[in-house]
């Protein structure tokens, strides 16, 4: 399957996905209280409004690489069975830590935000992703933690939204 293929299939499903969290989000989390504007309810889908938009990028993208993608001359069988014999694909994606990371995520979503709150939950389970996947400059550690800190910031005092 081409690239632009698998671009646009990526694309729609990611597209139907995000247009079904729309719709579910206010199924879970609670809107804006009487007087005032911002709830909850506005980052999560300002991120899957984004998520939609990128999402009809990627698939606008994939048709117009689909439709001028320049064509071979002249491809033959022994042309194509030597491209397929030096293939080596380039990805080493480790699933272990792809199930760490999915671990950490869901512990974190379901267990510590309840216990520890967002700050100290979002801390732990962060530094817990960045462990699993061997990030070895201290500076990050900070900078991440940093963000964090500056998320609860905007949110709790600027937009007066309270985090969990």
């Amino acid at each position: 399957m081409s690239e632009a293929k698998k671009d646009r299939y990526s694309g729609i499903a990611l597209l139907l996905f995000s247009i079904l969290l729309y719709f579910l989000i206010p199924y879970g989390i609670p809107g804006a209280k009487k007087g005032s504007d911002l709830g909850s309810d506005f980052f999560p889908k300002l991120l899957v409004v984004v998520m939609i938009v990128l999402s009809v990028g990627m698939i606008v993208k994939s048709i117009f690489d689909a439709k001028f993608r320049p064509i071979a001359i002249e491809e033959t069988e022994e042309s194509v069975e030597a491209e397929y014999e030096s293939y080596e694909p380039t990805s080493n994606l480790n699933y272990k830590n792809v199930a760490i990371v999915f671990g950490i995520m869901l512990v974190h979503i379901f267990v510590l935000v309840d216990l520890l709150g967002f700050v100290y939950s979002t801390i732990i389970a962060m530094v817990g992703v960045m462990l699993a996947l061997s990030v070895k400059k201290w500076y990050f550690y900070l900078i991440i933690i940093a963000i964090i800190f500056g998320i609860d910031f905007v949110f709790r005092d600027l937009l007066s939204i309270q985090l969990p």
